[in-house]
């Protein structure tokens, strides 16, 4: 069941701009906002307060979850949807991933903490791709000692919240839900749960030892059916498309034009060889092209747009499959549109191998946690490297004005996937990476767009990145035109950036 996000109203103007101007009318636009800051403090309170109110939930969902979201897609991350018939009996439920939840009796209470009766509606969700991780908006850091900010790398992320007639509820003390989530990651990881009202992680402790089960059911069927669909996309690699000058013959007056209307606005007609056998091509034949003919014929060939040609001279008759020759902006969209085409099947590729080496482990791992509340939960540690290149970091994004860069958040990505950290402007001093592993970074642009550093181009400028050890590097961003629309935009751009 797709979750549909109810987007905040204060921000919906500012989407509906960032998806219809350009640079210059959001720098006109963040001008205004500023000015607009500067009005009575009474006014802007109530008005905020107004706001607020204004953005309650209007349906059961996950909008707190949500709200720092860095891209406006219509679309939510999909979600499970669980009723809890009676609350005072003991409920148990299984979602699609193995993860099982078992809600006690009388573990689910009003705002005021009164038990309660009717059906309770329990969504859940999980975050364990860099795409759900990125477009949710989760911070994927904490302060550690000196407010120093530390990096987490997670084990897998769920979020669980509990409905009755569109209200939230809570989970009543001392009666934890019992959550065996299935974690793709072996490892000793502390639980941790975000708090709603500062965005900020608490660190509830080391987490049972996790316990090793199968891959089955929906999950290994659907990981199959992924596997199977990519084997087919890439079956065949894209060709790349070949001209050879070699193969060209100019026909001048072929002597029944008349019957091929579509060559009649010449009298003269630039061919290239179109048959299938390299041998009888102008190429390996200089002497076609040379001969004088006295003579050329046209004939319709086995399909449109390929004719046969035939060449008489008094000693000589020729015969060959021919295709009037591309113009240049033919040949450079064609081209263009094989590099379109290579990207998506290196991309393919990538996923493929990735899928592939966990379908080959078939292992998953099961661990346990009491939710004393609903929220999001997290199974992380605080991820340490002490080969880590420390960089003052800045990003070059094209014709960007520099003031825009506020409003850009960077993804860092590393650890195989396990580590994404989103870095605003004011952090992006404290920016390292280890060489030794696969790094990669996702800018999000307004208005929707995205810009890459690929992990290729880590591998590239890797000494250029070591020489700048402790000092300011610019890096240089690849900027995609395209903004996204959907989810699975985003987890294609994550494939180009692994490229």
């Amino acid at each position: 069941m797709t979750i549909q996000y109810q987007p905040s109203k204060r921000f919906s103007g500012l989407s509906k701009l960032m998806l219809t101007t350009r640079w210059a009318t959001l720098l006109l636009f963040a001008g205004l906002v500023s000015l607009s800051s500067c009005g009575n403090d009474a006014t802007n309170s109530e008005q905020a307060e107004e706001i607020e109110n204004s953005v309650a939930i209007e349906a059961p969902g996950f909008a707190r979850a949500t709200a720092n979201r860095p891209f406006s897609f219509e679309e939510d991350l999909e979600g499970e949807t669980f009723t809890i018939q009676n609350p005072a009996e003991a409920s148990s439920f299984t979602t699609q991933s193995g993860t099982t939840l078992d809600i006690p009796a009388n573990a689910i209470v009003d705002a005021e903490g009164n038990l309660l009766s009717g059906p309770v509606t329990i969504r859940y969700r999980e975050f364990n791709t860099v795409a759900e991780i990125i477009s949710s908006g989760i911070p994927m850091t904490v302060k550690g000692e000196g407010e120093e900010m530390e990096w987490m790398q997670t084990a897998g992320m769920f979020e669980i919240r509990g409905f009755q007639n569109g209200q939230a509820v809570n989970i009543a003390p001392n009666k934890p839900i019992n959550i065996a989530f299935i974690s793709p990651v072996d490892g000793a990881y502390d639980a941790w749960v975000l708090d709603d009202e500062t965005n900020e992680w608490t660190n509830l402790g080391p987490g049972a030892d996790p316990v090793e089960v199968p891959m089955e059911g929906a999950r290994l069927n659907d990981l199959n059916q992924q596997i199977e669909e990519l084997q087919a996309k890439t079956a065949e690699e894209p060709k790349k498309p070949t001209y050879e000058k070699q193969n060209e013959i100019r026909i001048d007056d072929p002597a029944n034009l008349n019957q091929f209307p579509e060559l009649r606005d010449a009298r003269s007609h630039l061919f290239i060889y179109a048959g299938s056998d390299p041998a009888k091509a102008p190429k390996k034949n200089p002497w076609i092209r040379d001969k004088d003919w006295s003579r050329y014929e046209l004939a319709a060939g086995p399909k449109t747009g390929v004719y046969e040609l035939t060449l008489l001279a008094e000693d000589t008759i020729f015969s060959m499959l021919v295709e009037k020759a591309p113009k240049p902006a033919d040949l450079a969209a064609a081209n263009a549109a094989y590099q379109k085409l290579l990207a998506a099947y290196k991309a393919d590729m990538v996923s493929l191998r990735d899928l592939e080496a966990v379908r080959s482990q078939q292992r998953a791992f099961r661990r346990s946690i009491q939710a004393q509340g609903f929220g999001i939960h997290n199974y992380d540690i605080l991820w340490k490297s002490p080969s880590s290149i420390p960089l003052m970091a800045d990003f070059n994004f094209g014709d960007m004005p520099e003031t825009l860069k506020n409003a850009v958040t960077v993804y860092f990505v590393t650890r195989n996937n396990q580590v994404v950290i989103g870095l605003n402007r004011y952090s992006w001093d404290g920016f390292r990476f280890d060489p030794r592993l696969d790094n990669k970074l996702i800018a999000v642009l307004p208005n929707n767009q995205v810009a890459l550093f690929t992990q290729s181009s880590f591998k590239q400028k890797e000494k250029e990145l070591e020489a700048a050890r402790g000092q300011k590097y610019t890096f240089e961003m690849e900027v995609r035109e395209e903004p996204l629309q959907k989810l699975n935009d985003l987890e294609e751009v994550i494939k180009m950036a692994s490229l």
